[in-house]
């Protein structure tokens, strides 16, 4: 179960990125026998049998009450308690709760382990607290840590682990959150909220499924309670975007941030004033512009010297000074970041931006949320954004097929990932695409929709020549164009893997119809201004057709696989799959043995979706057997039903393809003995 009462400007994750957090880490020593508190004494007396819910372990009970305070703070009160089921529980029942040490304090920590017979219990206090270093979420920004138990010797399966915390935290632009979804089954989920003397509290619900707020212990509180609640399972389709069932809670006073933020324009106008003072063009700054600028005429030349400048020379690297509630959302001065060469996505974006509006160009910071289109909800203004891009004035030479938004007042917009390594200007990362954004700008008054890739602009185009011998042994070459997001991964992938790693995923590609695949050789050509990639392979594959006999063989011309793989819904929780765009465009022809032509062909095949179509055909030209593919998804979020149409489709297509071509040797002329026919 996870939940937050801050949320920030986070980075998108591009990679493995190691951060160092402090974890306040439970030893398991210096424990002393006591009775548990009464909101624990209660769980210890149900019998650990009555459980409904299944898991290694399972959170009997998880709540907060956070209380709002004068100043722009609040005071959480949290408890956790943890049922270890069986013995892979043990590493997994560290009950904690996450902070941000630059801003919260924690004000009292206390720990107990209950034996499984519910008879003895270990009390632990805050001095049994140390720190030591953990690996990093990548979802917290600078100094969050985590404060919970770990390594508790004591503890056994059918035991209890369970701990109470006060932390109090700053509030800024924030709201308190909970979440009923996380990564063990609860029993029982609490969260209350308490305003100050005079305000009034406001939510929202991601979902229905949520139950309405009761009235809370205090006047004016309100309290949400959700019992036996499952994991979400791990057998979900790629791209599952789950409901969060979260609920986001603000106080509303005459001093407070929350009180201006109600609409998306107040919101842009807050983080103007953060950002904007710190976009500052020093002389260091605009020389080095003028100097990668340099002598290029040609607009978008100029803008693109300064991107791949920023995106390829600035190292990617938290590192936050101030020690405020809204430190999260402050970049670095652009020339801190340039002569360090090192910043955050935030850093990078404002960077950039400055530099190109010291070369007379008009740009701007915006907010987005990465990896989840759905995360950011239009009727509840609030800093739920993780990842900053940028969005630069376009003009008529800008190409159809770049990432272009609606600025409103601002104009059209071309939108760059200066932190993404591999995805020049002109493509936007899959993980950028799709999802809402806020322009950092005055006057700005409501959210873009950041663009998705058509089918056209991320096109693969792939042309396979191969030669067949009668022995069912192919030799082929492989030209595939890949354009858009796509291409760009591609490419960064090799940059990333190197040659060696970069050929044994090109042999996997090949593997699946082709097992005996040999002496492969390619090469790859990046081409940064058009988004393009072009691999070309060449290979030989013995048997890579099933023989029957020495007359016959059954030719299946599907040679690449994973275009469009399917993987069914097998849960029932609410949410949507996130499907990108693809188009594939493909052409086989394949040289038949001296002496062999095709008996017969499989049928040709066309269907189509609302969202996806395709077409396999099939032909005979002289000895050349050629089989050509179309394939077209948009990109969309699809529900269950949906979603299971286009596996069903995907499934279609994938039997389709693998229906062989029956190739046969021709009769051979009757010679005749007969006198006078020679």
């Amino acid at each position: 179960m996870t939940s937050a009462v801050t949320r920030r400007i986070k980075r998108r994750d591009t990679g493995i990125v190691r951060v160092i957090l402090g974890l306040l880490a439970f030893t398991g020593v210096a424990a002393k026998a006591s009775q548990p508190p009464a909101w624990l004494a209660s769980l210890i007396t149900v019998p650990a049998s009555l459980t409904k819910l299944e898991g290694s372990t399972v959170v009997l009970r998880e709540e907060a009450t956070v209380r709002y305070l004068p100043g722009g703070k609040v005071r959480e009160t949290f408890r956790q308690a943890i049922r270890v089921v069986t013995l892979d529980g043990l590493p997994w029942a560290h009950p904690g709760r996450s902070y941000n040490a630059d801003t919260d304090r924690i004000l009292k920590a206390q720990a107990w382990v209950v034996s499984p017979d519910g008879r003895h219990t270990d009390e632990y206090g805050r001095s049994d607290f140390i720190n030591v270093v953990a690996e990093a979420d990548p979802r917290f920004w600078h100094s969050s840590r985590v404060v919970g138990l770990a390594n508790v010797s004591q503890l056994q399966v059918g035991g209890i682990a369970a701990v109470e915390l006060e932390i109090e935290r700053q509030t800024g632009m924030n709201d308190s959150s909970w979440s009923f979804l996380g990564p063990r089954p609860v029993e029982w989920s609490v969260f209350e909220v308490v305003p100050l003397p005079g305000e009034q509290l406001v939510y929202h619900a991601s979902s229905d499924k949520i139950p309405p707020p009761v009235s809370g212990s205090t006047p004016g509180s309100l309290r949400w309670e959700v019992h036996d609640l499952a994991t979400i399972p791990h057998n979900m389709p790629g791209g599952f975007i789950p409901n969060p069932r979260q609920v986001n809670v603000r106080s509303l006073g005459p001093d407070s941030l929350a009180s201006q933020m109600k609409t998306w324009g107040q919101f842009a106008s807050l983080a103007t004033k953060i950002v904007e003072p710190r976009m500052i063009a020093s002389p260091f700054v605009v020389a080095q512009a003028q100097a990668l600028a340099g002598s290029k005429t040609d607009r978008w030349a100029r803008i693109r010297s300064l991107t791949e400048s920023v995106q390829k020379q600035v190292a990617y690297l938290s590192i936050t000074l101030e020690k405020d509630s809204l430190a999260g959302m402050r970049p670095h001065l652009p020339e801190e970041v340039l002569r360090s060469q090192l910043g955050d996505c935030k850093d990078k974006s404002t960077l950039l931006v400055t530099m190109l509006r010291s070369l007379g160009e008009r740009a701007y910071d915006v907010v987005v949320h990465a990896n989840n289109p759905k995360a950011v909800m239009p009727e509840w203004p609030s800093q739920i954004f993780n990842h900053v891009v940028v969005g630069i004035v376009a003009d008529a030479g800008v190409p159809v097929r770049w990432p272009v938004v609606d600025g409103g007042s601002l104009g059209k917009l071309v939108i760059f990932d200066p932190t993404d390594p591999a995805t020049p200007l002109g493509a936007l990362p899959l993980s950028d695409q799709g999802g809402l954004g806020l322009v950092v700008a005055e006057g700005v008054q409501d959210l873009i929709t950041l663009p998705s890739e058509t089918p056209e602009a991320c096109n693969i185009v792939r042309h396979l020549a191969g030669e067949l011998t009668a022995a069912g042994d192919l030799i082929a070459e492989v030209d595939e164009v890949l354009l858009g997001a796509r291409a760009a991964a591609v490419s960064g992938e090799r940059v990333r893997l190197g040659d060696a790693k970069f050929r044994q995923r090109l042999e996997a590609q090949f593997h699946a119809a082709l097992p005996f695949l040999s002496d492969l050789s390619w090469t790859e050509d990046w081409f940064p201004a058009d988004v393009r990639d072009h691999i070309a392979c060449k290979f030989k594959a013995a048997r890579a057709m099933r023989t029957m006999g020495t007359d016959t063989l059954l030719v299946c011309p599907r040679l690449v696989a994973g275009d469009f793989p399917y993987e069914l819904w097998k849960t029932n929780w609410e949410g949507e799959v996130r499907v990108t765009a693809l188009g594939v465009t493909e052409e086989v022809r394949m040289l038949l043995p001296e002496g062999f032509t095709a008996a017969s062909l499989p049928s040709n095949l066309h269907q189509e979706l609302p969202f996806v179509t395709a077409s396999l055909a099939y032909r005979l030209e002289g000895r050349m057997l050629v089989y050509s593919r179309q394939y077209s998804r948009k990109a969309c979020l699809l529900a269950k039903n949906d979603y299971d149409a286009i596996c069903r489709f995907n499934q279609k297509l994938d039997e389709a393809e693998r229906r062989p071509a029956m190739v046969r040797r021709r009769p051979q002329p009757a010679i005749s003995d007969t006198p006078g026919t020679h």
